[in-house]
């Protein structure tokens, strides 16, 4: 009877170590992942490369770091503490102390954490070889990787040749935590304060406002002939739409073809901000207004500086040309070529 106990109590045990020690190896896989995955983000923001897209940096710069800094400042507390009250128990009461469970926690942690970046720094090599890295952020996303590795696998090799006691824990504790704590202070010094990144958040809903005011013109233009007159004309056009959605919106004819949009911005957005919007003169499948014979507009963007700002816009620029033998520019009787 004693022996069925304590062969029970045993198996209890060791349920209850299996389920701490799985869910320690979770949040550090958790942790890892958005450690890696933030820094990427932040080196590609940082280090801007000429070659890429702009739109790529706008991407990086919105895919937006908010969420996985969010799970670092709740998810690394919580596993440090785990970690310590897991030693802690098991100094304290050593008869609950499951080797087997422990030792192969330990190397599933390693294993996990360690293929995950194997991953990262074969796709780091590749991106660099394949041109698509600036050296610079190649060799930050390396050493940020390095660090990141040395960091799990001190810990937990320490760990299992048993060589960790509460002094190093303690240590690697705090090693890691400010290592995280520089993360989010990198985090919010590139990318900006909550409070900045709520204005721009705003700016962007504008520029979202002022696209589909750009939109409803270049309908009309196609449906009427000419311009509307005024916001209410663009309004009323567009059934469904109300005034208010477009608040703070300035609309302004300046001759036959030309219109003005203006709103006001509390934050810059150009290439020296990583920030870009799309091209406005882009009529879609990579043909732009230079493929129609027009000028070079590929400057023309959504990009504004702090304050009151209007875009200028040419609706001949904005509407690609009919299609035909026939079509003409509907401005200046240029003849185009079958499209």
């Amino acid at each position: 009877m004693d022996n069925l106990q304590s062969t029970d109590s045993k198996f209890s045990v060791s349920i209850r170590n299996l389920f701490i020690y799985g869910t320690s190896t979770a949040l550090l896989y958790t942790i890892i992942f958005n450690v890696l995955t933030i820094i990427n983000i932040l080196i590609d923001v940082k280090f801007k490369d000429s070659l890429k897209p702009l739109d790529s940096y706008y991407y990086s710069y919105y895919s937006n770091t908010s969420f996985e800094i969010a799970i670092l400042i709740i998810l690394t507390p919580i596993y440090l503490f785990f970690m310590r009250g897991i030693r802690k128990d098991i100094a304290s009461n050593p008869e609950k102390s499951t080797p087997t469970v422990k030792k192969l926690a330990s190397y599933l942690s390693l294993f996990l954490s360690g293929g995950f970046m194997s991953g990262s720094l074969i796709y780091t090599l590749y991106a660099y070889l394949d041109g698509q890295d600036l050296s610079t952020n190649f060799i930050a996303k390396f050493i940020s990787i390095l660090i990141t590795a040395s960091l799990v696998f001190g810990y937990y090799v320490s760990d299992l040749r048993n060589i960790m006691d509460a002094k190093k824990d303690k240590i690697f504790g705090l090693i890691t935590l400010l290592y995280v704590l520089i993360i989010i202070f990198a985090n919010f010094s590139i990318m900006g304060s909550p409070a900045e990144q709520r204005r721009e958040r705003s700016d962007d809903a504008k520029i979202a406002s002022l696209n589909e005011v750009q939109e409803s013109i270049k309908i009309f233009w196609t449906e009427k002939n000419r311009l509307p007159k005024d916001m209410e004309e663009i309004v009323g056009f567009n059934q469904g739409y109300s005034s208010t959605k477009f608040a703070g919106i300035k609309y302004e004819v300046t001759n036959d073809t030309k219109f003005e949009l203006c709103q006001i911005f509390e934050t810059l957005a150009d290439e020296s901000t990583n920030k870009s919007y799309s091209n406005p003169y882009n009529y879609g499948g990579g043909m732009t207004y230079n493929d129609y014979g027009g000028g070079n507009f590929s400057s023309a963007s959504w990009a504004h500086p702090i304050g009151q700002y209007c875009f200028e816009r040419d609706i001949k620029k904005l509407v690609p040309p009919k299609t035909g033998a026939s079509a003409q520019d509907q401005n200046n009787g240029t003849v185009y070529p079958l499209i």
